[in-house]
Protein backbone atom coordinates (compact mmCIF):
# COMPACT_ATOMS: atom_id res chain seq x y z
CA UNK A 1 0.00 0.00 0.00
CA UNK A 2 3.06 2.49 0.75
CA UNK A 3 4.28 1.48 -2.45
CA UNK A 4 1.69 2.60 -4.17
CA UNK A 5 1.68 5.93 -2.87
CA UNK A 6 5.31 6.35 -3.02
CA UNK A 7 4.81 5.89 -6.58
CA UNK A 8 2.14 8.25 -7.54
CA UNK A 9 3.67 11.13 -5.34
CA UNK A 10 6.98 10.38 -7.10
CA UNK A 11 5.37 10.50 -9.97
CA UNK A 12 3.78 14.21 -9.21
CA UNK A 13 7.31 15.62 -8.20
CA UNK A 14 8.70 14.31 -11.61
CA UNK A 15 5.81 16.53 -13.35
CA UNK A 16 5.83 19.19 -10.97
CA UNK A 17 10.04 20.03 -11.14
CA UNK A 18 9.87 18.94 -15.27
CA UNK A 19 6.95 21.97 -15.78
CA UNK A 20 9.04 24.21 -13.80
CA UNK A 21 12.30 23.03 -16.02
CA UNK A 22 10.34 23.50 -19.20
CA UNK A 23 9.46 26.88 -17.89
CA UNK A 24 12.89 28.54 -16.97
CA UNK A 25 14.50 27.00 -20.64
CA UNK A 26 12.10 28.67 -22.81
CA UNK A 27 11.87 31.89 -20.50
CA UNK A 28 14.33 33.15 -23.08
CA UNK A 29 12.29 31.76 -26.05
CA UNK A 30 9.96 33.15 -28.57
CA UNK A 31 7.89 31.70 -31.67
CA UNK A 32 8.73 33.09 -34.89
CA UNK A 33 6.32 33.06 -38.16
CA UNK A 34 8.73 31.38 -41.15
CA UNK A 35 7.46 33.98 -44.01
CA UNK A 36 5.55 32.51 -47.15
CA UNK A 37 5.36 29.01 -45.43
CA UNK A 38 1.89 30.14 -43.40
CA UNK A 39 -0.86 28.86 -45.43
CA UNK A 40 -3.56 30.14 -42.71
CA UNK A 41 -4.92 26.85 -41.99
CA UNK A 42 -5.16 28.32 -38.08
CA UNK A 43 -4.57 25.02 -36.47
CA UNK A 44 -1.36 26.97 -34.53
CA UNK A 45 -3.86 28.99 -33.04
CA UNK A 46 -6.56 26.85 -31.60
CA UNK A 47 -3.36 25.54 -30.07
CA UNK A 48 -1.24 28.24 -28.71
CA UNK A 49 -2.91 28.29 -25.14
CA UNK A 50 -1.29 31.76 -24.26
CA UNK A 51 -3.14 33.68 -27.09
CA UNK A 52 0.06 34.75 -28.43
CA UNK A 53 -0.93 34.31 -32.48
CA UNK A 54 -3.68 35.58 -34.77
CA UNK A 55 -5.32 35.48 -38.20
CA UNK A 56 -4.55 38.37 -40.39
CA UNK A 57 -6.10 38.76 -43.92
CA UNK A 58 -4.55 41.27 -46.80
CA UNK A 59 -4.21 41.39 -50.30
CA UNK A 60 -1.88 38.84 -50.37
CA UNK A 61 -4.41 36.41 -48.80
CA UNK A 62 -4.37 34.87 -44.81
CA UNK A 63 -1.67 34.30 -42.66
CA UNK A 64 -0.59 34.04 -38.73
CA UNK A 65 1.10 37.07 -37.12
CA UNK A 66 2.61 36.65 -33.90
CA UNK A 67 0.50 39.23 -32.28
CA UNK A 68 1.19 39.29 -28.92
CA UNK A 69 5.16 38.15 -28.53
CA UNK A 70 5.59 39.32 -24.75
CA UNK A 71 2.93 36.64 -24.06
CA UNK A 72 5.09 33.91 -25.57
CA UNK A 73 6.60 31.41 -23.36
CA UNK A 74 8.22 29.61 -26.03
CA UNK A 75 6.03 26.11 -25.11
CA UNK A 76 6.65 24.85 -28.70
CA UNK A 77 2.94 23.73 -28.18
CA UNK A 78 1.98 25.49 -31.57
CA UNK A 79 4.73 24.15 -33.55
CA UNK A 80 3.68 20.34 -34.22
CA UNK A 81 -0.07 21.22 -35.46
CA UNK A 82 1.43 23.32 -38.18
CA UNK A 83 2.00 20.66 -41.40
CA UNK A 84 3.79 23.55 -43.12
CA UNK A 85 6.69 24.53 -41.20
CA UNK A 86 6.02 27.87 -40.55
CA UNK A 87 6.50 28.36 -37.23
CA UNK A 88 9.94 28.35 -35.10
CA UNK A 89 11.19 28.59 -31.63
CA UNK A 90 13.90 31.42 -31.25
CA UNK A 91 15.64 33.18 -28.66
CA UNK A 92 14.17 36.35 -27.86
CA UNK A 93 17.50 37.93 -28.48
CA UNK A 94 17.59 36.83 -32.30
CA UNK A 95 13.53 38.33 -32.36
CA UNK A 96 14.77 42.01 -31.18
CA UNK A 97 17.70 42.32 -34.18
CA UNK A 98 14.81 41.08 -37.03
Amino acid sequence: MHTALYIVVAILALWVIGNIYRHFQNKNKIVRLVEGNCTGCGACIKRCKHKVLEMVSDEQGKYVVVKYPNRCEGCGDCLPKCKYNALEIIKKATAMTK
